[in-house]
Protein backbone atom coordinates (compact mmCIF):
# COMPACT_ATOMS: atom_id res chain seq x y z
CA UNK A 1 0.00 0.00 0.00
CA UNK A 2 2.67 2.47 1.15
CA UNK A 3 4.42 1.15 -2.19
CA UNK A 4 1.37 2.11 -4.25
CA UNK A 5 0.75 6.05 -2.67
CA UNK A 6 4.97 6.77 -3.24
CA UNK A 7 4.27 5.89 -6.77
CA UNK A 8 1.02 8.44 -6.91
CA UNK A 9 3.44 10.95 -5.33
CA UNK A 10 6.29 10.32 -7.69
CA UNK A 11 3.80 10.56 -11.05
CA UNK A 12 2.04 13.58 -9.37
CA UNK A 13 5.92 15.31 -8.51
CA UNK A 14 7.00 14.60 -12.17
CA UNK A 15 3.98 15.96 -13.79
CA UNK A 16 3.97 19.18 -11.52
CA UNK A 17 8.05 19.74 -12.72
CA UNK A 18 6.90 19.16 -16.26
CA UNK A 19 4.25 21.26 -16.18
CA UNK A 20 6.52 24.08 -13.77
CA UNK A 21 9.43 23.50 -16.98
CA UNK A 22 6.57 23.99 -19.67
CA UNK A 23 5.16 27.45 -18.44
CA UNK A 24 9.09 28.46 -17.88
CA UNK A 25 9.45 27.25 -21.67
CA UNK A 26 6.94 29.55 -22.84
CA UNK A 27 7.21 32.57 -20.94
CA UNK A 28 11.06 32.23 -22.27
CA UNK A 29 9.56 32.04 -25.89
CA UNK A 30 7.44 34.84 -25.44
CA UNK A 31 10.43 37.26 -24.21
CA UNK A 32 12.19 36.68 -27.26
CA UNK A 33 9.34 37.41 -29.59
CA UNK A 34 8.42 40.53 -27.38
CA UNK A 35 12.17 41.50 -27.54
CA UNK A 36 12.39 40.59 -31.49
CA UNK A 37 9.22 43.39 -32.14
CA UNK A 38 11.03 45.88 -29.84
CA UNK A 39 14.06 45.37 -31.71
CA UNK A 40 12.40 45.69 -35.33
CA UNK A 41 10.48 49.22 -33.98
CA UNK A 42 7.07 47.35 -33.94
CA UNK A 43 6.38 48.98 -30.91
CA UNK A 44 2.40 48.74 -30.62
CA UNK A 45 2.72 44.18 -31.25
CA UNK A 46 5.87 44.79 -28.72
CA UNK A 47 3.95 46.15 -25.62
CA UNK A 48 1.56 43.54 -26.22
CA UNK A 49 3.89 40.76 -25.88
CA UNK A 50 5.33 41.59 -22.64
CA UNK A 51 1.54 42.61 -21.31
CA UNK A 52 0.96 38.93 -21.79
CA UNK A 53 4.68 37.66 -20.20
CA UNK A 54 3.86 40.32 -17.31
CA UNK A 55 0.41 38.86 -16.58
CA UNK A 56 2.02 35.38 -16.07
CA UNK A 57 5.32 36.94 -14.21
CA UNK A 58 5.43 40.53 -13.21
CA UNK A 59 9.06 39.81 -12.84
CA UNK A 60 9.91 37.47 -15.30
CA UNK A 61 13.67 39.35 -16.39
CA UNK A 62 13.32 42.85 -17.20
CA UNK A 63 9.73 42.79 -19.32
CA UNK A 64 8.63 45.47 -17.38
CA UNK A 65 11.63 47.90 -18.88
CA UNK A 66 11.07 46.32 -22.30
CA UNK A 67 7.71 47.61 -22.30
CA UNK A 68 8.39 51.08 -20.45
CA UNK A 69 10.77 50.85 -23.35
CA UNK A 70 8.12 50.52 -26.48
CA UNK A 71 5.84 52.34 -24.61
CA UNK A 72 8.53 55.66 -24.54
CA UNK A 73 9.09 54.95 -28.16
CA UNK A 74 5.32 55.66 -28.70
CA UNK A 75 5.38 58.85 -26.64
CA UNK A 76 3.37 57.17 -23.51
CA UNK A 77 5.67 58.70 -21.06
CA UNK A 78 2.92 58.09 -17.91
CA UNK A 79 2.74 54.71 -19.19
CA UNK A 80 6.81 54.51 -19.28
CA UNK A 81 7.04 55.83 -15.89
CA UNK A 82 4.23 53.38 -13.99
CA UNK A 83 6.22 50.68 -15.44
CA UNK A 84 9.91 51.86 -14.33
CA UNK A 85 8.04 52.05 -10.99
CA UNK A 86 6.46 48.63 -10.92
CA UNK A 87 9.99 47.23 -12.17
CA UNK A 88 11.86 48.94 -9.21
CA UNK A 89 9.44 47.64 -6.88
CA UNK A 90 9.88 44.13 -7.76
CA UNK A 91 13.61 44.28 -8.84
CA UNK A 92 15.35 47.39 -7.66
CA UNK A 93 16.04 50.62 -9.46
CA UNK A 94 18.78 50.22 -11.98
CA UNK A 95 20.59 52.56 -14.39
CA UNK A 96 18.59 51.91 -17.32
CA UNK A 97 15.31 52.13 -15.14
CA UNK A 98 16.66 55.65 -13.91
CA UNK A 99 17.36 56.71 -17.54
CA UNK A 100 14.17 55.77 -18.58
CA UNK A 101 12.20 57.42 -15.48
CA UNK A 102 14.41 60.49 -16.40
CA UNK A 103 13.64 60.49 -20.37
CA UNK A 104 9.81 60.15 -18.96
CA UNK A 105 9.94 63.07 -16.71
CA UNK A 106 11.73 65.13 -19.13
CA UNK A 107 8.84 64.65 -22.31
CA UNK A 108 6.42 65.42 -19.07
CA UNK A 109 7.72 68.68 -17.91
CA UNK A 110 9.26 67.62 -14.78
CA UNK A 111 12.41 68.89 -14.78
CA UNK A 112 13.50 68.63 -11.26
CA UNK A 113 12.75 64.75 -10.85
CA UNK A 114 14.00 64.05 -14.11
CA UNK A 115 17.59 66.07 -13.54
CA UNK A 116 17.88 63.86 -10.22
CA UNK A 117 17.23 60.93 -12.11
CA UNK A 118 19.15 61.28 -15.12
CA UNK A 119 22.39 63.00 -13.47
CA UNK A 120 22.77 59.67 -11.72
CA UNK A 121 21.98 57.24 -14.57
CA UNK A 122 24.86 59.95 -16.67
CA UNK A 123 26.81 59.11 -14.15
CA UNK A 124 26.23 55.22 -14.66
CA UNK A 125 25.86 55.30 -18.24
CA UNK A 126 28.64 56.89 -20.38
CA UNK A 127 27.63 56.60 -24.05
CA UNK A 128 23.73 57.92 -23.99
CA UNK A 129 24.32 61.47 -25.39
CA UNK A 130 20.76 62.05 -25.16
CA UNK A 131 21.06 61.81 -21.01
CA UNK A 132 23.39 64.94 -21.51
CA UNK A 133 20.89 66.71 -23.94
CA UNK A 134 18.31 66.64 -21.73
CA UNK A 135 19.90 67.97 -18.75
CA UNK A 136 21.84 70.35 -20.70
CA UNK A 137 18.23 71.94 -21.74
CA UNK A 138 16.85 71.46 -18.25
CA UNK A 139 19.60 73.46 -16.64
CA UNK A 140 19.48 75.87 -19.59
CA UNK A 141 15.85 76.85 -18.53
CA UNK A 142 16.79 76.79 -15.04
CA UNK A 143 19.84 79.74 -15.40
CA UNK A 144 21.94 77.46 -15.02
CA UNK A 145 24.20 78.02 -17.76
CA UNK A 146 27.64 76.50 -16.92
CA UNK A 147 25.89 73.63 -16.23
CA UNK A 148 24.22 73.46 -19.20
CA UNK A 149 27.43 73.99 -21.40
CA UNK A 150 29.49 71.35 -19.78
CA UNK A 151 26.39 69.11 -20.22
CA UNK A 152 25.82 69.80 -23.91
CA UNK A 153 30.06 69.75 -24.30
CA UNK A 154 29.60 65.77 -23.38
CA UNK A 155 26.36 65.20 -25.32
CA UNK A 156 28.69 66.89 -28.53
CA UNK A 157 31.85 64.64 -27.75
CA UNK A 158 29.58 61.76 -27.85
CA UNK A 159 28.73 63.04 -31.31
CA UNK A 160 25.10 64.84 -30.69
CA UNK A 161 24.82 67.36 -33.49
CA UNK A 162 21.88 69.09 -31.23
CA UNK A 163 24.14 69.30 -28.37
CA UNK A 164 26.44 70.58 -30.48
CA UNK A 165 24.29 73.56 -31.84
CA UNK A 166 23.02 74.05 -28.61
CA UNK A 167 26.49 74.58 -27.40
CA UNK A 168 27.72 76.70 -29.55
CA UNK A 169 24.63 79.12 -29.53
CA UNK A 170 24.75 79.69 -25.60
CA UNK A 171 28.25 78.91 -24.71
CA UNK A 172 30.41 80.05 -28.16
CA UNK A 173 31.77 77.76 -30.50
CA UNK A 174 33.63 74.17 -28.54
CA UNK A 175 36.44 74.06 -31.03
CA UNK A 176 37.51 77.60 -31.14
CA UNK A 177 37.28 77.65 -27.50
CA UNK A 178 39.82 74.62 -27.05
CA UNK A 179 41.81 75.93 -29.73
CA UNK A 180 42.61 79.52 -27.84
CA UNK A 181 43.41 77.66 -24.69
CA UNK A 182 45.53 75.45 -26.18
CA UNK A 183 47.31 78.49 -27.61
CA UNK A 184 47.49 80.30 -24.68
CA UNK A 185 48.54 77.54 -22.75
CA UNK A 186 51.52 76.78 -25.76
CA UNK A 187 52.73 80.54 -26.00
CA UNK A 188 52.84 80.87 -21.82
CA UNK A 189 56.08 82.21 -21.09
CA UNK A 190 58.26 82.60 -17.98
CA UNK A 191 58.14 86.06 -16.90
CA UNK A 192 60.95 88.09 -17.37
CA UNK A 193 61.91 91.52 -15.57
CA UNK A 194 62.51 94.46 -17.73
CA UNK A 195 65.81 96.45 -17.80
CA UNK A 196 66.08 100.03 -16.99
CA UNK A 197 66.91 102.22 -20.15
CA UNK A 198 70.80 103.97 -19.86
CA UNK A 199 71.03 107.30 -19.13
CA UNK A 200 71.33 109.40 -22.18
CA UNK A 201 74.29 111.15 -21.26
CA UNK A 202 76.46 108.27 -21.81
CA UNK A 203 77.24 107.72 -17.80
CA UNK A 204 76.70 104.41 -17.00
CA UNK A 205 76.35 103.09 -13.18
CA UNK A 206 75.98 99.57 -11.89
CA UNK A 207 72.02 100.50 -11.67
CA UNK A 208 72.22 101.06 -14.91
CA UNK A 209 72.54 97.03 -16.46
CA UNK A 210 71.06 95.84 -13.60
CA UNK A 211 67.42 94.57 -13.73
CA UNK A 212 64.91 95.95 -12.21
CA UNK A 213 63.30 94.39 -8.82
CA UNK A 214 59.91 95.48 -7.52
CA UNK A 215 59.32 92.51 -5.03
CA UNK A 216 59.09 93.75 -1.62
CA UNK A 217 62.00 92.34 0.88
CA UNK A 218 58.96 89.37 2.32
CA UNK A 219 58.38 88.41 -1.67
CA UNK A 220 62.38 88.01 -2.07
CA UNK A 221 62.86 85.85 0.70
CA UNK A 222 59.81 83.60 0.29
CA UNK A 223 61.19 83.49 -3.97
CA UNK A 224 64.46 82.41 -2.60
CA UNK A 225 62.84 79.50 -0.42
CA UNK A 226 61.16 78.59 -3.43
CA UNK A 227 64.09 78.36 -5.20
CA UNK A 228 66.39 76.11 -2.97
CA UNK A 229 63.38 73.50 -2.23
CA UNK A 230 61.83 73.38 -5.92
CA UNK A 231 63.87 75.46 -8.45
CA UNK A 232 60.77 74.80 -10.94
CA UNK A 233 58.09 75.33 -8.77
CA UNK A 234 57.74 79.42 -9.65
CA UNK A 235 57.81 78.49 -13.54
CA UNK A 236 54.97 75.33 -12.29
CA UNK A 237 52.94 77.78 -10.54
CA UNK A 238 52.91 80.57 -13.77
CA UNK A 239 51.77 78.13 -15.96
CA UNK A 240 49.21 76.70 -14.06
CA UNK A 241 48.01 79.74 -13.32
CA UNK A 242 48.04 80.96 -16.64
CA UNK A 243 46.02 77.54 -18.16
CA UNK A 244 42.85 77.84 -15.49
CA UNK A 245 42.05 81.41 -16.85
CA UNK A 246 39.89 79.24 -19.63
CA UNK A 247 37.41 77.50 -18.21
CA UNK A 248 37.89 73.18 -18.35
CA UNK A 249 35.42 72.41 -21.58
CA UNK A 250 36.97 68.59 -20.59
CA UNK A 251 37.07 68.23 -24.50
CA UNK A 252 39.44 67.41 -26.65
CA UNK A 253 39.51 69.80 -29.96
CA UNK A 254 40.10 66.18 -31.72
CA UNK A 255 36.64 64.68 -30.37
CA UNK A 256 35.33 67.59 -31.65
CA UNK A 257 36.78 67.73 -35.28
CA UNK A 258 33.99 65.29 -37.03
CA UNK A 259 31.77 67.02 -39.92
CA UNK A 260 28.56 68.05 -38.20
CA UNK A 261 25.73 70.11 -40.10
CA UNK A 262 25.13 73.97 -38.90
CA UNK A 263 21.98 75.22 -37.72
CA UNK A 264 19.59 75.75 -40.93
CA UNK A 265 16.22 76.00 -40.77
CA UNK A 266 15.05 76.03 -44.17
CA UNK A 267 11.74 74.30 -44.53
CA UNK A 268 10.85 71.44 -47.22
CA UNK A 269 7.27 71.78 -47.61
CA UNK A 270 5.05 68.33 -49.08
CA UNK A 271 1.76 68.48 -49.64
CA UNK A 272 0.47 64.61 -49.00
CA UNK A 273 -3.29 65.53 -49.79
CA UNK A 274 -5.80 68.57 -48.98
CA UNK A 275 -5.77 67.35 -45.68
CA UNK A 276 -2.04 66.69 -44.60
CA UNK A 277 0.90 68.77 -44.97
CA UNK A 278 3.94 67.97 -44.08
CA UNK A 279 6.78 70.42 -43.13
CA UNK A 280 10.63 69.19 -42.58
CA UNK A 281 13.54 71.27 -41.21
CA UNK A 282 16.15 71.82 -39.00
CA UNK A 283 20.27 71.34 -39.44
CA UNK A 284 19.65 71.97 -43.33
CA UNK A 285 17.12 68.28 -43.29
CA UNK A 286 15.13 70.29 -45.47
CA UNK A 287 17.19 70.95 -48.50
CA UNK A 288 18.68 66.92 -48.10
CA UNK A 289 16.73 65.57 -50.74
CA UNK A 290 14.07 62.55 -50.32
CA UNK A 291 14.96 59.51 -51.90
CA UNK A 292 12.10 57.72 -50.40
CA UNK A 293 8.58 58.10 -48.48
CA UNK A 294 5.78 56.53 -47.16
CA UNK A 295 2.65 56.77 -48.28
CA UNK A 296 0.27 58.37 -45.33
CA UNK A 297 -2.87 58.50 -44.35
CA UNK A 298 -3.92 60.17 -41.61
CA UNK A 299 -8.19 61.13 -40.52
CA UNK A 300 -8.71 63.30 -37.78
CA UNK A 301 -11.29 64.91 -36.36
CA UNK A 302 -9.46 68.09 -35.21
CA UNK A 303 -7.07 70.80 -37.25
CA UNK A 304 -3.17 70.75 -35.66
CA UNK A 305 0.13 69.78 -35.62
CA UNK A 306 1.87 66.44 -34.23
CA UNK A 307 5.62 67.31 -34.50
CA UNK A 308 8.53 64.30 -34.86
CA UNK A 309 11.58 64.78 -33.88
CA UNK A 310 14.02 62.68 -36.33
CA UNK A 311 17.65 62.49 -36.47
CA UNK A 312 19.37 61.15 -40.17
CA UNK A 313 22.56 59.47 -40.30
CA UNK A 314 25.29 59.59 -43.13
CA UNK A 315 23.50 57.01 -45.34
CA UNK A 316 20.14 58.67 -45.60
CA UNK A 317 18.24 56.24 -42.57
CA UNK A 318 15.96 57.79 -40.04
CA UNK A 319 17.88 56.49 -36.90
CA UNK A 320 15.56 58.05 -34.10
CA UNK A 321 12.15 59.48 -34.40
CA UNK A 322 10.26 61.18 -31.03
CA UNK A 323 7.79 63.07 -30.06
CA UNK A 324 8.11 66.52 -29.78
CA UNK A 325 5.46 67.63 -27.33
CA UNK A 326 6.79 71.72 -27.05
CA UNK A 327 5.95 72.13 -31.28
CA UNK A 328 2.91 69.96 -30.93
CA UNK A 329 -0.68 70.45 -30.45
CA UNK A 330 -2.23 66.97 -30.89
CA UNK A 331 -0.74 64.38 -28.43
CA UNK A 332 -3.37 61.94 -29.18
CA UNK A 333 -1.64 58.62 -29.45
CA UNK A 334 -3.18 56.96 -32.28
CA UNK A 335 -2.01 60.08 -34.55
CA UNK A 336 1.78 60.23 -32.71
CA UNK A 337 2.13 56.44 -33.13
CA UNK A 338 1.09 56.75 -36.83
CA UNK A 339 3.46 59.97 -37.15
CA UNK A 340 6.27 58.45 -35.58
CA UNK A 341 6.08 55.40 -37.29
CA UNK A 342 5.65 57.32 -40.54
CA UNK A 343 8.56 59.25 -39.60
CA UNK A 344 11.04 56.40 -39.85
CA UNK A 345 10.04 55.46 -43.31
CA UNK A 346 12.05 58.41 -45.05
CA UNK A 347 14.55 57.96 -46.80
CA UNK A 348 17.16 60.76 -47.78
CA UNK A 349 20.30 60.93 -49.94
CA UNK A 350 23.70 60.32 -48.69
CA UNK A 351 25.69 62.89 -47.34
CA UNK A 352 28.94 63.29 -45.47
CA UNK A 353 27.25 64.20 -42.37
CA UNK A 354 27.50 61.61 -39.47
CA UNK A 355 24.27 63.14 -38.19
CA UNK A 356 21.71 65.57 -39.03
CA UNK A 357 18.78 65.96 -37.01
CA UNK A 358 15.64 68.00 -37.68
CA UNK A 359 11.62 68.11 -37.14
CA UNK A 360 9.04 66.49 -39.48
CA UNK A 361 5.68 68.46 -38.98
CA UNK A 362 2.46 66.30 -39.63
CA UNK A 363 0.00 69.65 -40.33
CA UNK A 364 -3.32 68.08 -40.34
CA UNK A 365 -7.01 69.44 -41.28
CA UNK A 366 -9.74 67.46 -39.28
CA UNK A 367 -12.69 66.66 -41.20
Amino acid sequence: MNKFLLIIFLSVFSIGLGTSQSIDEEIEFKYIKAKYLLDTERYEDAIKAFTSIIKQDQNYADALIQRAKAKYAMAAYKGTKKDVLLFAEGMGMNAEALMLLGKADYKMGNSAAATNSLSIAGQLIGDDPQIFEFLGNMYEEDGKVDSACAAWRKAAKMGSSKARISAKKACGDIVEKVKKKKSKIDSATLPTKTKVEKPTSGESSEEDVKEEDTRTEEQKRRDADDSLNNPRKGETREREDDSNTEDDTSVEEDDLDENMPGEDNTPNTIEIDEDLTLIIRGQGLGKRKILDQPNILILADEDGTVAIDICVNKRGKVESAEFNSKLSTIAKKSLVSLSIRKSKDFWFEKNDYKEQCGVIMFKIKGS
